[in-house]
């Protein structure tokens, strides 16, 4: 079976670098009702995969959308699709904390 980087660059052209120590380090599960969910995109799942990854084994992290983009090798209406996408299938709560501030990601699962 094929990493799911793998897959997902395959697929869509998503892409995951390992960088900056702390993504190198461990592994990262994420809940099967996110993974087969068939309501949500690969993209949408790849997303989720990586904001668990940054949440550090709590239930949110910041983050804004150039970042995302820029890790993601995406521009920021793609992120965006993926997050509504995230959003409308009840998986992620998002909160804009002003100009100049990362979003707050709820992951609810």
């Amino acid at each position: 079976m094929k990493p799911i980087s793998q897959i997902l660059k395959s697929k869509i052209g998503l892409s995951f670098e390992l960088q900056d120590g702390w993504k190198d380090r461990g592994y990262s599960a994420i809940a099967n009702k996110v993974v087969h969910n068939k309501k949500i995109s690969i993209a949408s799942k790849g997303l989720y995969w990586y904001l668990y990854t940054m949440c550090f084994q709590k239930d949110r992290c910041y983050s804004s959308y150039e970042f995302l983009a820029k890790e993601l090798k995406l521009n920021r209406k793609t992120i965006y699709k993926y997050l509504k996408e995230l959003r409308d299938a009840n998986f992620v709560k998002s909160i804009r904390r002003g100009q100049g501030k990362p979003n707050v990601y709820i992951l609810k699962y």
